[in-house]
């Protein structure tokens, strides 16, 4: 991951102070240059065009700048990652649980994604991480998302600098990643579809637009659940409430949560 002038951003950097300079949690027009055979990024900013750039108001790469007036960096290099926030036809949401087996931010509720590897485009990358994690198969052609035969809509709205642990508390940063969240809008309805085919993934949901703002908003609620290992399971809206890990060793990442934030226009 690299910065306009091509100096190597470390694990550890904070991307928005080194970015934008100064105590936010977002800001806007940061554009991200990536070609598929190529394993590094650049990030630039300018006046017009481009994304914007968010992380958590508890940053451990932002707090550790703060506390000690300097970034903590080591001999690694950030990841880039997609993940994309999946809407049916009847403008449900689609939401699944990492396994609980996993090594990082096990039995949080995230939307589909992973790393983008090298060869790939970011498009290929999200779109092959839904296939894998749900079973939905999704195709790039020429520049065109399809899912069984039908166009869908996929376009990119937000960068997000990830680390992990997500706290300082927590100890220093072991992994960062900067993620691009798209926006994927379907042709189908959601229980026309058939989900969940991954050892990463053991639930998933579908959620209307209104009953994810009572989890963000931490009311009561339930939903039935398509689970990897039994027929049906119902889900509380307890297990999703709250910032991974909640007290039910659930919750939803960090960063899922603030990107459905911004993309509902929830403050």
């Amino acid at each position: 991951m690299c910065k306009e002038d091509k100096e190597t951003y470390r694990l550890g950097t904070c991307l928005l102070t080194a970015l934008g300079g100064s105590d936010q949690h977002l800001i806007a027009g940061v554009q991200l240059a990536y070609a598929p055979g190529d394993s590094v990024c650049v990030l630039s900013r300018r006046a017009e065009g481009g994304m914007p750039l968010m992380h958590s108001a508890d940053c451990p790469c932002f707090a550790y700048f703060r506390r000690e007036g300097q970034m903590f960096e080591r001999q690694k290099t950030l990841k880039l990652c997609a993940c994309a926030i999946v809407e049916s036809a009847d403008e449900r949401l689609l939401l699944t649980r990492r396994d609980a087996r996993m090594k990082f931010f096990a039995k949080a509720w995230v939307f589909p994604g992973g790393h983008v590897e090298q060869g790939e485009s970011v498009e290929q990358a999200v779109l092959r991480e839904i296939r894998e994690e749900t079973g939905l198969a999704f195709e790039l052609r020429e520049g065109q998302a399809y899912l069984e035969g039908q166009p869908c809509t996929c376009h990119p709205f937000l960068l997000y600098e990830s680390v992990f642990p997500s706290l300082l508390e927590a100890g220093l940063p072991q992994s960062q990643n900067l993620i691009i969240f798209y926006h994927i809008r379907l042709q189908q309805t959601a229980t026309s579809l058939q989900v969940l085919n991954s050892s990463e993934v053991d639930v998933s949901i579908w959620l209307s637009h209104g009953e994810m703002q009572r989890v963000l908003t931490s009311q009561p609620g339930q939903v039935p659940g398509i689970p990897r290992d039994s027929p049906a399971c119902v889900v509380d809206f307890a297990q999703l409430s709250g910032s991974s890990p909640n007290a039910l060793g659930e919750g939803l990442g960090r960063a899922h949560s603030l990107a459905l934030r911004f993309l509902l226009g929830i403050t």
